[in-house]
């Protein structure tokens, strides 16, 4: 069985050691692997393999031979169930290999994420509409299935008639009240799509939030390659979101602290957050959203380094698939409108790139160096944000950078878009 490796499987590992008596959590790494595959395997526990290299096809035929290698006592093979999570949302397994293994993975599309998350938005702006727009969609299933039978019931009775069509009176008066019955049905379910198309149109005005927080969380969880330190789960996404939407109602700014972690960046080893879709202490501001045109996209070249800009550079970056390449160099990644929007860079300023850095600084004009840590870190990141501009944050190791790299581009002093109920 193979695991996207990721927080979201931790809930259903609980499952499994509450259900299943007892969980035997091994290390792929580790030398005496299969004599400790085959000593729980005797004892009948299930057995979850970390950080398992799928391209070493002759260490999964080991490992998935040895339960075989356990008879009962009356020879049967016994029932063991191995886990094995890899580091892959899609991990490519021989032909030969691939028949013994159930796919099982916890990555989420992004479109799927960002139509949840907008769900989660729409509920908490306009629960009324929610609760609506559920109410028909589940009125839609029902009509649609009542008028499936109407149509199978006549179907039925002129298969089975025995006489002229015109001379059975039964079948007549079953049709003339099917047509009447899916006259009504019809027109119940043109009036309930009407009223969906314009839930759907004041839904859809929510979206630049749920776009927003979609990449936002792609870019966090991403941010597990560079630094084991950021591990960022969508319980602790929502509870950070949500949190900040209360300090900004009761007028506080996200950036006004320190450069000390915002809540929701915690250790693996911390406790998890209120669940999904918690609103915390205070309700969201109803009824508007904020125009935030800056986004993220994580950037894993040479010099690893994070690129944060305005939503034109954003999807120009990701409509072009040339700009994954490792040796990219900034100025290309940028073209001439594009440089005067607002660019943060964040990079782990390794040896052999410092120069690189400072030069790119310099050819785009004034730019700021800064290590991570600096008291002045937060202001400038806002200021480079609202005005455009370089900032080259030195020290990416730092678990400084990425809570106030995030609070920079979340506390933008746009203007306020009125949600109307009006399509």
């Amino acid at each position: 069985m193979s695991l996207y490796h990721c927080l979201q499987c931790v809930r259903w590992l609980t499952r499994l050691y509450e259900e299943r008596g007892g969980l035997a959590v091994l290390q792929a790494g580790d030398e005496a692997l299969p004599s400790r595959v085959l000593a729980a395997a005797h004892t009948r526990r299930p057995i979850l393999v970390l950080n398992t290299p799928t391209y070493l096809a002759h260490n999964l035929r080991k490992l998935i031979d040895i339960p075989f290698l356990v008879m009962g006592g009356e020879g049967e093979r016994p029932d063991v169930l191995l886990v094995l999570v890899t580091g892959s949302a899609a991990p490519q397994l021989p032909i030969e290999l691939s028949v013994h293994f159930t796919r099982v993975s916890f990555a989420l599309p992004p479109l799927v994420l960002e139509e949840r998350l907008l769900n989660d938005v729409f509920k908490m702006e306009r629960e009324d509409l929610f609760e609506q727009r559920a109410n028909l969609t589940a009125s839609l299933k029902k009509d649609h299935k009542a008028l499936t039978a109407v149509d199978d019931n006549i179907l039925q009775k002129l298969t089975q008639a025995s006489t002229a069509l015109l001379d059975n009176e039964e079948l007549l008066a079953a049709f003339y009240e099917a047509k009447a019955t899916s006259s009504e049905f019809r027109t119940r379910l043109a009036e309930s799509k009407r009223t969906l198309h314009k839930i759907g149109n004041v839904r859809d005005k929510y979206r630049p939030v749920a776009t927003r927080a979609r990449l936002l969380f792609s870019t966090s969880t991403a941010l597990r390659r560079l630094d084991p330190n950021y591990v960022f789960s969508f319980r602790h996404f929502l509870h950070a979101e949500v949190l900040r939407a209360a300090v900004a109602r009761q007028g506080g700014r996200a950036g006004d602290h320190s450069d000390g972690p915002v809540e929701g960046y915690t250790p693996p080893s911390a406790p998890p957050r209120p669940g999904h879709g918690s609103k915390g202490p205070v309700e969201a501001p109803r009824g508007r959203i904020s125009d935030f045109n800056a986004l993220m996209l994580l950037r894993l070249t040479k010099p690893r380094m994070l690129v944060a800009g305005a939503r034109e550079v954003v999807n120009s970056m990701l409509g072009d698939p040339s700009l994954l390449w490792p040796d990219l160099s900034l100025s290309r990644m940028l073209g001439v409108e594009e440089r005067k929007l607002p660019v943060l860079v964040w990079t782990d300023h390794g040896r052999d790139v410092a120069r690189e850095e400072d030069g790119e600084v310099e050819c785009c004009g004034t730019g700021l160096v800064l290590e991570a840590g600096s008291p002045t870190l937060s202001i400038v990141l806002d200021n480079v944000v609202q005005q455009g501009g370089w900032v080259v944050v030195q020290g990416a190791e730092s678990r400084v950078v990425l809570p106030t790299l995030l609070e920079a581009m979340t506390s933008l002093d746009s203007p306020d878009i009125k949600v109307s109920d009006e399509s």
